[in-house]
């Protein structure tokens, strides 16, 4: 459905819902979720346990399922929660403590209830009374009931989110425990309910990853989005059996579905990929809705209103559990009407009258005249995304030749490549180095290949992935075309696979060895003229046509570095360093690392870190590999107070030391100490230990010694446990 159609249906289906005031459809949903839960299809099972106790908890816990509350709230008949603190109960005083199990950053721990009879256990004591305990739960509480009897009840026991544990304390400290299921397996409801209904919820919650992405899915300490999507699809499963109790946040500050599905709306003006997926997520609630809502009225003998409702109800809480949207307002206010607008092909017309500016050309890629019109306004047709992906690599992706055709006249430079983003947590690239012609070949058609070809395109550029062998455009295109490909290019009919293959077709070994030394050449020519822009563009395509030219990767560290690109300018030099024969040229590398270090620090790029063992480092590794005069000279203008690296002095036979610690290149815990002395001075390890606070350490060992220049030599200490520079002392000479 194009995206004219798809928005107008949603906003048709969005004006019927909106007929319906949300008081109404909660009270018909809460109505239904009654009627529906007197006709359950399954009741809660015992797991384990027996006895007149675990009868109570098991009968309890069947009248709890058919009412709307969350395990978290279930409580015994009679029960009264108490504080966890010491009390009297049977043979003397207990005193309760709450064990916390560790979980991920705050937000994932478990908890058991640990009665003991001294106070304040440390926490070995109480892991080993843990032992043999009721499971650790998400959420547990202390009751006591009627008879004095004290009982621990915990839900989400040991990470399963049906499973419930009552238990009650004896006499003697043991644990009298009963185990319950509070949901259905898969055999279960696989029997229980018909396969269509399956696979409207399966499709939903598809729907719904689509929008969320793999993106961040672990990052940062509490994984909340791992979290959240196991909540959302725990909240689906629970829509086959128990809807009536799938409600919406109340009083939560992460929002409502309405929240979420408003900030979806601004998430869908971000681009093509948003916009189809946002679509694609409305229509699916659609149809899941109808066909979960078919479902109820048949199975709980529910009104057709009835039905309708307890479905949205309980497919938007329970999908809410999981987007979380509610927050989302990335654009300012024009800016997301002139998405909103191109991306909802609204005429020329009023786009042109609309007073936003977007610079995103991604935004209009499917909408030829749109994109004209960005560009008209001062966008950059080679303006990449976090991952190096441009406008031109957008229209292969989504077969736009009209697009692609527009942004080649005004500038696109073919030949861009991706790399792996900094921000590991909004992306979950692992591929590099993918161009325009990688994206045809994998989606696009036969005259978009052509194209692309006919403009300068390189079909010898390897994209990687992981550390894997590089790989063409026509390496793609055989795996994306091949008869019973996962991910086939529908653009490419089986008949034209081998004649878009001949076209991509890489040249010859020497033939891409002479051009890369042509392109060498004209990169020197463009530096040599100030034209750093394009020496960095013919430079790097020299690399990417023969990886590992020296002379190219050495041209590139330069005119990166003077450019500011300071992450490809240590790429380029890093390569000769791990690669290179040529002290010279490796010398030069180092040299030029020093002063991207200076300049940017610790600087990640292409997924590899730089610069950790900093500036100085890098002037040490080039004076090692190239031990001239001048680069002695530059060693030690930096190694001395006035090149204001200096962290500490020490007296080494009565003359002061100035010392320099900075990092190892690893991340062992290595570190390094650098003396600028008088030649005349020889420093020996012997002589070097720790004070009283330090003397666990190891101490310092002589890496290196090497005459600066006539008069300065350079000792290079290695501490392998780090250097406490306070604790750092010099031992008199025996």
């Amino acid at each position: 459905m194009p995206l004219t159609a798809s928005r107008t249906a949603r906003c048709l289906s969005t004006l019927l819902l909106l007929s319906v005031t949300p008081a109404t459809w909660a009270t018909t949903a809460e109505q239904a979720g009654t009627n529906a839960s007197a006709k359950a299809w399954f009741t809660p099972q015992r797991v384990a346990g027996d006895g007149a106790f675990c009868d109570e908890a098991l009968q309890a816990a069947r009248a709890h399922f058919l009412t709307r509350k969350r395990w978290a709230a279930f409580v015994l008949p009679g029960m009264q929660r108490v504080e966890l603190r010491g009390v009297e109960a049977g043979q003397g005083p207990v005193y309760f403590d709450l064990l916390t199990h560790p979980g991920c950053g705050g937000a994932c721990e478990r908890y058991q209830v640990i009665a003991s009879r001294t106070p304040g256990q440390d926490r070995e004591t109480l892991e080993q009374l843990a032992k043999g305990l009721p499971g650790p739960a998400v959420d547990v509480e202390l009751f006591k009931g009627r008879d004095d009897r004290y009982v621990s009840i915990g839900s989400g026991i040991d990470g399963q989110p049906d499973r419930l544990e009552v238990s009650r304390l004896n006499d003697d400290l043991t644990w009298t425990t009963c185990r319950i299921s509070t949901g259905p397996d898969e055999a279960q409801v696989a029997q229980s309910i018909p396969a269509a209904v399956r696979s409207a919820v399966e499709a939903m919650e598809r729907a719904a990853a689509r929008v969320r992405q793999d993106a961040g899915w672990m990052c940062g300490s509490a994984r909340t989005h791992a979290r959240w999507e196991t909540a959302m699809h725990d909240a689906l499963q629970a829509v086959h059996y128990r809807p009536w109790a799938v409600f919406e946040r109340v009083d939560d500050p992460t929002g409502t579905y309405e929240q979420d599905q408003q900030g979806l709306q601004r998430w869908a003006d971000k681009g093509v990929f948003e916009r189809q997926a946002y679509e694609a997520f409305v229509q699916q609630m659609e149809r899941s809705q109808a066909t979960v809502a078919a479902f109820f009225a048949q199975r709980y003998g529910l009104e057709k209103a009835q039905a309708a409702a307890l479905s949205r109800q309980a497919l938007q809480n329970a999908v809410s559990e999981g987007i979380r949207f509610y927050q989302y307002a990335p654009y300012p206010k024009d800016e997301a009407a002139l998405r909103d607008a191109i991306l909802a092909h609204r005429p020329m017309a009023e786009i042109r009258a609309l007073p936003g500016k977007v610079d995103d050309l991604a935004v209009a890629i499917d909408y030829p005249e749109a994109l004209a019109y960005l560009i008209e306004q001062g966008a950059d047709v080679n303006q990449a995304n976090a991952f190096g992906k441009t406008p031109l690599m957008y229209a292969a992706q989504y077969n736009q030749v009209q697009s692609a055709r527009t942004l080649l006249d005004k500038g696109a430079y073919p030949n861009a490549t991706t790399l792996i983003p900094v921000d590991g947590c909004s992306y979950s690239l692992r591929t590099t180095n993918m161009t325009a012609l990688h994206y045809a070949a994998r989606y696009a058609g036969p005259e978009l290949v052509k194209l692309l070809l006919d403009r300068g395109a390189e079909p010898a550029i390897k994209a990687r992935w992981d550390g894997e062998p590089g790989r063409t455009p026509l390496d793609w295109l055989q795996q994306y075309t091949a008869p019973g490909a996962a991910e086939r290019n529908p653009n490419i009919a089986y008949g034209q696979v081998a004649g878009v293959a001949a076209l991509l077709q890489p040249p010859s070994a020497p033939v891409l060895q002479a051009r890369a030394q042509r392109l060498v050449l004209e990169g020197e020519k463009a530096y040599q003229a100030g034209d750093l822009k394009r020496a960095l563009r013919v430079l790097d395509l020299a690399i990417n046509l023969q990886p590992g030219h020296e002379r190219a990767l050495a041209d590139l560290s330069l005119v990166a570095l003077r450019d500011g690109n300071y992450g490809l300018s240590l790429q380029a030099g890093q390569t000769l360093i791990d690669g290179s024969h040529d002290a010279r040229l490796v010398a030069n590398a180092w040299h030029n690392q020093a002063l991207a270090c200076e300049k940017a620090g610790s600087t990640r790029y292409n997924d590899r870190l730089y610069c950790n063992a900093g500036p100085l480092y890098a002037r040490y590794q080039a004076w090692r590999a190239d031990p001239s005069a001048q680069r002695a000279a530059n060693l030690v203008g930096h190694a001395v107070p006035e090149g204001g690296y200096t962290v500490a002095s020490l007296v080494y036979d009565d003359v002061q030391l100035d010392v320099i610690k900075g990092s190892g290149p690893t991340f062992d815990g290595r570190e390094y100490l650098y003396l600028a002395h008088p030649s005349r001075i020889v420093i020996h390890t012997e002589r070097l230990g720790w004070k009283a606070a330090s003397d666990t350490q190891a101490p310092p060992v002589v890496e290196e010694a090497r005459v600066l220049d006539g008069s300065q030599t350079l000792t290079v200490l290695r501490c392998d446990q780090g250097c406490d520079l306070k604790g750092l002392q010099v031992l008199p000479a025996p």
